[in-house]
């Protein structure tokens, strides 16, 4: 049981670094005038297509981590069901009426950016779905796990301590 919160916890905040460090790493290297649309603090649609697509490797990292601290498949369904539940709560907030920030009149650091900013709509209501589908990719498995495919037998034999996977027809 300890293992398994272990797992989510660890998946989630490894999740959260990458997404940050993406963040932070397109901030810096665009610079917030073509991070964030003319004058505004709404995120540009070229940031969105850049973040997007890297946010479902995020997820997908963040399932790996999970799966392999926890060695079970349940640990990771229990990362998506939160992922979508507070993905969706945050979206209702943002989508319920944020209030439109200030225009952007000058340079502003990263943190005063980031406070300000406000996500598209296709982006708020996306990342739900993204986070779960990334998270339940199927390629989130340690290479090498055989325990928990349903058509391979793990016997005894082999080397010591470690045993050899063979199909169900093997024999």
């Amino acid at each position: 049981m300890g293992r398994a919160i272990l797992a989510v916890f660890t998946g989630d905040l490894v999740t959260a670094l990458v997404v940050s460090a993406l963040f932070t790493g397109a901030f810096l290297a665009r610079g917030d005038e073509r991070t964030y649309q003319p004058g505004t603090c709404d995120v540009s649609t070229l940031c969105v297509a850049i973040v997007m697509p890297a946010s479902v490797d995020a997820a997908r990292r963040g399932g790996f981590v999970c799966r392999a601290v926890a060695r079970r498949a349940t640990p990771v369904k229990v990362l998506a069901f939160l992922v979508a539940i507070l993905g969706t709560v945050e979206a209702g907030y943002v989508l319920s009426g944020m209030p439109d920030p200030e225009p952007r009149t000058e340079p502003v650091g990263m943190l005063d950016a980031a406070g300000k900013s406000r996500p598209p709509t296709c982006m708020t209501t996306a990342s739900p779905i993204i986070g779960v589908v990334g998270i339940l990719h199927r390629r989130m498995r340690p290479r090498g796990s055989s325990r928990d495919r349903p058509d391979v037998v793990r016997t005894g034999y082999g080397r010591p301590g470690r045993g050899i996977a063979m199909g169900r027809g093997a024999g």
